[in-house]
């Protein structure tokens, strides 16, 4: 039964809480008994145009219960979007963006921003209610609409900081989206809404008089277009409406959408030169806690780097968005890929706060993972147990393209390897925490790390031997799967019991090359379907040798730190 139906079927506060997986005693709780300033901190972070705006950040359970809300309503979303799509909210939405966003008005004459005043807290606890009971979509028992509305709404009104917020937010605004783009089709014009964002854009010679009008040295929107906006339970703030010509920058959802969706040159400038500052000193500024890239006098040292990874994705995200499309992609220069790569390395090779592990499969670290927790009592500088939650004294790199191009393979590994001595030597703030360590299998797959490692370092490495580890450069350490008796060359899992790989799997055997074919299953599938699922019945102590590695590493990291 999908998501719908299921909140069509609930008639009351027990069966609301099963379908949230809560308890009705714990739902009960946070909605009636919980005192109203326990559940919300409130605090003000600065717009970027001055004022400020409250967040109200929800309790951790009431969050989990928002966040769990979130979940059906978004699967509500898609469904009714099955058949009825809709394409012209971009905020909060999977596959939507501020990038697609300005997507839509590239290439246009005129583009006109308009922007709608204290939209979350628009949506008062009655309007939330009516929508749930009222809206043909969900026609929900008034009971469970009342509990929604409870679960949501704070203050009467949707705060800013739940998770449930977003996604109600745009399933009441939707008829404000029908009836906007329906002017806008009326008069020749493409219409998009980001939150609280509306842009109509043309390339008419001149923009619609029924959409907004230059009165006295300044644009207007339409008393036909306010109208409607203030039918639908918005207002506009008058003071934000903008008009942007080709012959300008025209910026949406604060994209440049004249040609391309790109960044604004300001905010490239400025993340060039926090990148820049950050791999000479450590650390990096920022000219606002307003906006990270505003530009303002005051200047902020900062070391956090969520905020400058999230600078980065944004580049690197938008200036690649048109890749795969009709128009030729707008690229990063080559320097500030440079910035990038040092930048990452920096990050993940040289200040990571525990040894980090990079593998050569996918899955090596599925593996590791479990067997550091079934051998934890014996690991204790590897992995901690508290509780029943484990906590690893060891970081492991996701394979992904994002981090220094490492997708798994020996390739990947090559190139980091033979690579590494010349980037860190352009990296003035160099000082690594912890040992990287590369783990790979011991198979014919060596071969290539091992030409490469003879080739930069003088360094013999082949299958035949069997090394505990092998110190390469800097912080960086290479350790192979031991040798495995009756097997010349060894992968992670040979250290599995046999039986658990002859395991059939609707016939299929297990295919250690990592292939799904019709009479074998990959590696990912033998992590998944196998080890996960019969993790309470399987002995890891043919990993000991792995770990015992491991230690040896951070034993020999040790020593070299205090030499």
């Amino acid at each position: 039964m999908d998501n719908l139906q299921k909140l069509k079927n609930a008639k009351n506060l027990s069966d609301v809480a099963s379908l949230l997986g809560f308890k009705s005693s714990a739902l009960s709780y946070i909605l009636y008994v919980m005192p109203t300033s326990e559940k919300y901190t409130l605090f003000d972070i600065p717009k970027k145009n001055g004022g400020t705006r409250t967040i109200k950040a929800p309790e951790m359970t009431l969050k989990n219960l928002q966040r769990r809300l979130s979940n059906v309503l978004n699967g509500c979303l898609r469904e009714i979007e099955k058949t009825a799509p809709n394409n012209l909210a971009h905020g909060f939405k999977e596959g939507y963006s501020i990038q697609t966003n300005a997507k839509c008005h590239t290439k246009k004459r005129y583009v006109l921003n308009i922007d709608l005043k204290d939209f979350f807290p628009s949506f008062n606890f009655g309007r939330v209610r009516g929508f749930f009971i009222k809206n043909n979509h969900f026609q929900l028992d008034s009971d469970v609409a009342t509990i929604l509305a409870q679960i949501a709404c704070h203050d009467n009104e949707l705060p800013q900081g739940s998770p449930c917020s977003p996604v109600i937010s745009n399933l009441i605004a939707h008829i404000l989206d029908v009836r906007m783009v329906h002017v806008a089709k009326k008069n020749h014009c493409t219409y998009s809404r980001y939150a609280d964002d509306i842009t109509f854009s043309t390339s008419q010679k001149t923009f619609p008089s029924d959409i907004a009008n230059y009165v006295s040295d300044k644009w207007i929107v339409s008393d036909y277009v306010k109208t409607k906006v203030e039918r639908c339970g918005f207002e506009i703030n008058e003071s934000k409406t903008r008009m942007q010509h080709k012959d300008r920058r025209q910026s949406v959802t604060g994209l440049i959408a004249n040609r391309k969706v790109n960044v604004r040159k300001e905010y490239y400038k400025n993340a060039r030169a926090m990148l820049f500052h950050f791999i000479t000193t450590g650390n990096y500024f920022t000219k606002s806690m307003i906006n990270p890239l505003d530009t303002g006098e005051e200047k902020v040292i900062l070391n956090d780097l969520n905020i400058l990874d999230g600078i980065v994705s944004h580049i690197v995200y938008t200036k690649s968005f048109n890749k795969d499309r009709e128009d030729r992609p707008v690229m990063l220069n080559r320097s500030f890929y440079k910035l990038i790569e040092r930048y990452q390395y920096l990050k993940y090779f040289g200040l990571s706060d525990k040894p980090l592990i990079v593998t050569e499969g996918k899955t090596d670290i599925g593996h590791l993972k479990f067997a550091l927790m079934k051998l934890h009592k014996r690991y204790p500088s590897l992995v901690t147990e508290n509780g029943g939650n484990y906590a690893f004294q060891l970081s492991f790199l996701k394979h992904n393209k994002k981090f220094m191009g490492i997708t798994g393979g020996s390739g990947d590994l090559n190139r980091v390897i033979s690579s590494y001595d010349d980037i860190v030597a352009k990296i003035p703030a160099w000082a690594p925490l912890n040992p990287v360590i590369l783990f790979v299998d011991n198979d014919s797959g060596i071969k290539s790390i091992a030409k490469t490692i003879n080739n930069k370092f003088k360094k013999n490495v082949s299958v035949s031997e069997d090394d505990d580890f092998t110190y390469l450069t800097k912080n960086m350490y290479l350790v192979k799967t031991p040798h495995v008796e009756g097997l010349t060359e060894t992968c992670i899992e040979d250290f599995y019991a046999r039986r658990w790989l002859e395991v059939k799997l609707d016939g299929k055997k297990f295919n250690k090359t990592n292939k799904n074919t019709p009479d074998s299953y990959s590696k990912e599938i033998f992590l998944k379907a196998i080890i996960a699922k019969n993790y309470n019945s399987i002995s890891f102590d043919n990993f000991k040798p792995i770990l015992e590695r491991l230690e040896k590493v951070l034993l020999d990291w040790e020593n070299r730190k205090k030499s």
